[in-house]
């Protein structure tokens, strides 16, 4: 294999498959960590899948590969398919990734902000991935820190697009949110640009202020209508 402007090129396959039916030896009981509830991913060059309650379910392929010939023609048993992510192209180019930033939230101060002109705050989750309560406490703190000194309820957008959260962790992310909604938001505006993240948003904040959108534009219209 080799990577050609920032794809995968399988140019001949091993001969050795890796997903099967049975193995000789278990040395990592899947079935044990989803009772324990345990965040588990599967990382190839290829793709990526995690353990989920309905078994091995794939979330990411590889830019440049086929899912078909590349990775379903290669496995003895079927995962369990979504909705599929691209991986970070990051990964198949040849510079730095600037992990310390993802890892750290470096920037994370910089995704929530005020707009001026319409006094709007504005929430950018995009390509955030949400792993612990931390950093759930984290959020609603520098949230709470821009909102505070305003005095008034604001309305609020969010950028969802790319956002990403442990499913066990979105019980949380959504009594963090409907405490900020009942100290500081009027109405909020979200948007996606994945029918599979507006559907979680939906399942979510089911009783929140809120409206979901596909755009940007779109959620920035509505409150202005309001």
């Amino acid at each position: 294999m080799a990577v050609v402007e920032g794809a995968i090129d399988i140019r001949s396959e091993g001969v050795t498959r890796k997903f099967l039916t049975a193995v000789e030896q278990i040395t990592f009981s899947g079935a044990r960590a989803s009772r324990l509830e345990q965040p588990v991913l599967y990382v190839t060059e290829r793709c990526v899948f995690e353990l989920s309650g309905e078994g091995l379910k794939l979330v990411e392929i590889a830019p440049g590969i086929d899912l078909e010939r590349d990775i379903l023609a290669q496995m003895s048993e079927r995962p369990v398919i979504g909705e599929l992510r691209i991986m970070d192209d990051r990964i198949f180019q040849e510079r730095e990734m600037d992990l310390r930033i993802d890892l750290l939230h470096l920037k994370l101060p910089e995704r929530i902000a005020v707009d001026a002109k319409t006094g709007q705050l504005f929430l950018n989750f995009e390509k955030m991935r949400v792993r612990s309560i931390k950093e759930i406490l984290r959020v609603e703190q520098l949230v709470s820190q821009t909102c505070e000194p305003l005095g008034a309820r604001v309305d609020v957008v969010a950028n969802y697009d790319g956002f990403q959260i442990d499913e066990m962790l979105e019980a949380e992310w959504a009594r963090m949110v409907a405490r900020l909604t009942e100290r500081y938001y009027e109405n909020v505006s979200r948007y996606s640009g994945s029918a599979f993240m507006r559907m979680k948003l939906q399942k979510v904040f089911p009783n929140a202020r809120t409206h979901i959108f596909e755009t940007g534009t779109q959620a920035r219209s509505f409150l202005e209508t309001k």
